[in-house]
């Protein structure tokens, strides 16, 4: 599963267990494509490498990814978006195991992240100091550094 995969669960169940592509959007950032076509990844990827029945197909007969990992209905007419997923409760269950709240799936501002490295690269001379007798060891670092935009 990839991260994008991971982190979509991961918010899915922060925001209750249930909830639209529209609402994951509003609170977490991205588009809701996004976290609608890793909900539909994350459940392909189970669906073709797991021991698992094969998901109902569509009147067109195309694959229905979704409810092998997720419960789902039409959302209310006062709800933002069209469908709600909702974790089926051992995945949710399983999340909620692990150590997930952080950077990584609440995501990041990126204009925040970009403020944050421009005010450490106006910094990092006066902490660079080595302590290798041959130089700084490490020094591909700071130009990795000082060259991001």
């Amino acid at each position: 599963m990839t991260d994008n995969c991971l982190v979509t669960l991961s918010r899915l169940r922060l925001y209750g267990g249930e909830a639209t592509c529209t609402e994951l959007a509003t609170r977490f950032g991205e588009n809701k494509n996004y976290y609608n076509s890793n909900i539909s990844t994350a459940c392909e990827k189970i669906a073709r490498n797991g021991d698992c029945p094969a998901p109902p197909l569509r009147k067109s007969g195309d694959n229905r990814w979704w409810p092998v990992l997720c419960l789902g209905r039409r959302a209310q007419k006062k709800q933002e978006g069209s469908w709600i997923y909702k974790l089926r409760p051992e995945l949710r269950e399983a999340l909620d195991s692990l150590d997930l709240e952080d950077a990584f799936v609440l995501g990041y501002n990126p204009k925040a992240l970009k403020e944050l490295i421009e005010n450490y690269k106006a910094d990092f001379y006066k902490f660079r100091g080595s302590s290798a007798p041959d130089g700084d060891q490490e020094a591909y670092k700071w130009g990795l550094l000082a060259n991001f935009n």
